[in-house]
């Protein structure tokens, strides 16, 4: 998708993504990843130029359903970068047990708790322990119309109150065959308390919202 805006600040916005999924009795796959890039133009008064930016996420998510029942292991691994924090490449493996807690011809609602960690790297580089909390859905709004969300908790283990909270939603409809081409709404939306340790300039909340084209496989 591509959108703009003209007024004090002349603004180019760009985002694309992608996602897949694949699930059968026994496992659930899926890997979602997205590029936004924000360039506004220079001032015209002489001052400073703008800084263009720049932040993309690419995740992993595989559910295992060993027994013959609503519980299942869930494994992820989550990949972030942002140009404008301190420690712009961050990747986050955790593992954990889920299971499904609404499941009708409509709606489905997941639940899953686990642990990992958190490997930050370029200025300030580390690594910590954090757990994970996640509950996603999806509903079938009507024939041709779906929302999906998604919201994950990583409390950080050893700084009590550090955390981080990322949430997705999309409202997806068919406009062409099935399979095919689709029109959504959507947003992105990541918390950190640590985001504004060293800029106080830099928020600690960071919402990208969307409309977008996009063709089903």
């Amino acid at each position: 998708s591509v959108s703009g805006s003209d007024g004090n600040t002349s603004e180019t916005k760009f985002i694309a993504d992608t996602k897949g999924d694949y699930e059968n009795d026994q496992h659930r796959m899926s890997f979602k990843g997205q590029f936004y890039l924000s360039k506004p133009d220079s001032p015209g008064d002489g001052g400073p130029k703008p800084r263009t930016d720049r932040k993309a996420f690419a995740e992993f998510e595989e559910n295992w359903k060993p027994f013959d029942n609503d519980f299942y292991f869930i494994g992820t691994i989550r990949y972030d970068y942002d140009r404008f924090l301190l420690s712009k490449h961050r990747i986050s493996p955790s593992a954990g047990v889920g299971t499904t807690l609404i499941s009708t011809e409509d709606l489905k609602v997941r639940g899953s708790v686990g642990a990992g960690l958190s490997h930050t790297w370029d200025t300030m580089g580390d690594t910590i322990p954090e757990g994970m909390v996640r509950v996603g859905g999806d509903y079938n709004v009507t024939k041709g119309v779906t929302f999906t969300t998604t919201h994950t908790y990583y409390p950080n283990f050893d700084e009590t109150g550090e955390l981080r909270i990322i949430s997705d939603a999309e409202l997806k409809a068919d406009i062409g065959e099935e399979g095919g081409l689709t029109a959504s709404i959507g947003l992105n939306n990541e918390y950190d308390t640590t985001a504004d340790d060293i800029d106080k300039n830099i928020e600690r909340n960071d919402l990208t919202y969307f409309l977008r084209l996009g063709y089903d496989f």
